[in-house]
């Protein structure tokens, strides 16, 4: 849906498609709207009308974003619409519907190529919203279904020109989580909690043993593709990018006790894990034979 700069995702127009299909016969007389689950996006209907899209990903303020994806309708009344966006956050935002305006057909789906650009100028930890839907004209007997509400859970700062991806800050500050950069561990926006960051309770480190690490992403209640993870730990660091479905996993063999670090580019803070001595194996000594 969303397109991230520097490949964190690709544009939506081209990576995936949303799908729309019929709603239950409850609401005859009004458009009709339900979304197929797709890796790209999360899908919720709570059955009152208004299916919620939200975006897997986070986006980059500064940067114009792409939004697109192909509708497709249901109505129970003959009628004439045209598009409408209720609510629209962002920097000059623009909307194009091909077509503009449509002729709704009671029975047979259809479908419909929308597309959205915008700009978000700072970085947030909230959530970013549009709202669309069919305006049917007035005295043609067909009501206004809810429409679709898409929510993009994660802004992120752009990174400084001088930086690549997953450089490391220095020597200021960040003042917002920054795409494909990290926090300097020992820093003040390293020292705290990563609360982005999951990982298993179970998860026990020793030295000289390859352990699986699983990391989970998540922003605002959405777990986020694309985002970048790292693994800092005695003799070793790695950068993952997470799944879609949140998630990165490393494999890691520490050379020596220590502590393993769990930092990701959509959160400030750490995750922070005990690496145990390495286990001490007894030697049996040979059995002494006497005369």
């Amino acid at each position: 849906m969303m397109m991230r700069n520097r490949g964190r995702v690709a544009a939506l127009g081209c990576a995936a498609a949303m799908f729309f299909v019929a709603a239950p016969s409850a609401f005859a007389g009004t458009v009709r709207y339900t979304v197929t689950p797709s890796p790209v996006y999360s899908i919720q209907d709570n059955g009152n009308g208004i299916v919620k899209v939200t975006y897997n990903g986070c986006v980059t303020a500064g940067v114009r974003q792409q939004l697109g994806f192909t509708m497709i309708t249901n109505v129970g009344q003959d009628a004439n619409a045209v598009f409408n966006v209720l609510k629209e956050e962002g920097e000059q935002p623009v909307a194009t519907f091909t077509p503009p305006s449509v002729a709704l057909v009671k029975g047979p789906d259809q479908s419909f190529a929308i597309g959205l650009a915008f700009t978000v100028d700072n970085a947030n930890n909230g959530v970013t919203t549009f709202r669309i839907k069919l305006d049917p004209e007035s005295g043609e007997g067909l009501g206004q279904g809810a429409g679709i509400m898409v929510r993009i859970p994660c802004v992120l700062a752009a990174p400084p020109a001088s930086l690549a991806p997953g450089a490391t800050v220095s020597p200021g500050p960040l003042l917002a989580p920054t795409a494909g950069v990290f926090p300097t561990i020992g820093s003040s926006q390293a020292a705290g909690v990563a609360r982005c960051i999951s990982t298993p309770r179970s998860l026990r480190l020793r030295a000289g043993e390859r352990t699986k690490v699983a990391v989970t992403v998540t922003v605002n209640g959405q777990r986020i593709a694309g985002a970048k993870v790292r693994a800092t730990y005695p003799g070793a660091r790695y950068t993952k990018t997470t799944r879609a479905d949140g998630r990165a996993v490393f494999t890691i063999r520490p050379k020596r006790s220590g502590t393993l670090v769990l930092q990701s580019d959509v959160c400030f803070g750490a995750a922070r894990h005990t690496v145990r001595s390495a286990r001490v194996v007894a030697r049996q000594r040979a059995a002494r034979v006497t005369g």
